[in-house]
């Protein structure tokens, strides 16, 4: 018994399903690294705060002490990684100058990780936990370290636009594990 399969060739019937084909294609064309990089560093920038919106403020530090907030004030977010934040950001500490703004830590790590950041950085800063990553979503700290200026009353002033000497060589490059 011979099986025979026909089949049928309609022009018309075929061109919605090329159409078809060809935007799925396209959705999925090959990008280099580099490209793919841009693309989504891109698409996750617009969900960016813009400078003048305000931001929810931490209200306490790892120690329990209420938060004090200057005029101008410099907000590092320095996710998950303690080993960049013991390298590169205790570098920044040490040679930022005294006169300096107001400086706050906010770390995405278990207490008593950033305990032993705490004791490695000294209290020259005020470190904020942030355990869930709940502030990290709400300023948009897609990759880190990311640094942001605010005022007292949490207006943003300034923000990290792209990832920098901070973050090389952190964590694989995004900082987060």
């Amino acid at each position: 018994m011979a099986l025979g399969i026909a089949v049928i060739s309609i022009p018309e019937a075929r061109i919605p399903f090329q159409h078809s084909l060809q935007s799925k294609i396209s959705r999925f064309s090959v990008l280099s690294p580099e490209a793919q990089y841009e693309a989504e560093l891109k698409h996750n920038l617009k969900k960016d705060p813009k400078p003048g919106s305000v931001l929810r403020l931490p209200t306490w530090d790892l120690n329990g002490k209420r938060l004090e907030w200057d005029a101008i004030n410099e907000v590092l977010f320095v996710g998950d990684c303690n080993s960049c934040i013991r390298d590169k950001v205790e570098r920044y500490i040490r040679y930022r100058p005294a006169s300096a703004s107001k400086l706050v830590l906010v770390v995405r790590m278990n207490l008593q990780e950033a305990k032993l950041i705490r004791k490695s950085i000294g209290d020259k800063v005020s470190i904020v936990l942030d355990s869930d990553g709940e502030l990290h979503r709400q300023w948009n700290a897609f990759f880190t370290p990311r640094w942001y200026v605010v005022s007292a009353q949490g207006k943003l002033i300034q923000k990290m636009e792209r990832p920098g000497a901070l973050r090389a060589g952190c964590c694989g490059g995004n900082g987060t594990k």
